[in-house]
């Protein structure tokens, strides 16, 4: 099983923590469209022989965390494993991760107005 816990990188903890103090409804929109992201990359990602992994990756989000779960009990071992799913390495987790932390200021920015005024 692969757990991964969204709680922002370092340079955006900030931003985050403003987020949920001043409106809680904003933050789950932010955690909710990151774990969407990364939910569906690691489905794009996975490597489908049976489909019991893809479709036992999911998420849960909370107003201050995004959980996302790849739960078949195979998932860290073939994120882990080396060769290649159509040219691409096994680790769908990880790149579906660094997908996320490429679009992060991207969602940010979108929804920024939330928790800004406007601004």
């Amino acid at each position: 099983m692969i757990k991964v816990t969204i709680l922002g990188l370092a340079e955006t903890q900030a931003m985050f923590d403003n987020i949920i103090k001043n409106s809680s409804s904003a933050g789950k929109e932010v955690l909710t469209e990151i774990s969407n992201l990364l939910v569906s990359t690691a489905k794009t990602n996975a490597h489908v022989i049976s489909g019991n992994m893809k479709n036992n990756i999911s998420s849960k989000v909370s107003d201050k965390v995004a959980t996302v779960t790849a739960a078949a009990n195979y998932s860290a071992i073939e994120n882990a494993r080396p060769g290649s799913k159509s040219g691409s390495t096994h680790n769908f987790m990880d790149r579906a991760v660094e997908t996320v932390r490429t679009n992060l200021p991207s969602i940010l920015k979108k929804h920024s107005s939330k928790w800004t005024g406007g601004k």
